[in-house]
């Protein structure tokens, strides 16, 4: 099945994650700016995982999910700014 035969899926990536989690690459971050529940994040291949978001509500449920996680609240092209590395893998989902 091809990443993107998303037919009549909405918007969130709750039914895409198991079919975009298999291409990401092995990176020494994982960082995805606009986190929400960080759907995805357990597929990441990397050592070291970032979650973004202006939600306490998301970012009070990624703490209980992902307690190894680094959970920030900053807009989120700081949070692309301060985590900008050579081997970091960002999931960039903008809010629909």
């Amino acid at each position: 099945m091809p990443v993107l035969n998303l037919n009549n899926r909405y918007g969130g990536l709750f039914y895409t994650s198991t079919q975009i989690g298999h291409h990401f690459p092995k990176s020494k971050y994982y960082i995805e700016p606009f986190s929400g529940l960080a759907r995805t994040a357990k597929y990441s291949k990397s050592e070291i995982i970032i979650l973004n978001d202006i939600s306490e509500f998301a970012n009070k449920k990624c703490r209980k999910l992902f307690p190894n996680a680094i959970i920030t609240n900053m807009d989120f092209i700081e949070c692309i700014k301060k985590y900008n590395f050579e081997d970091s893998f960002f999931l960039i989902d903008p809010v629909w």
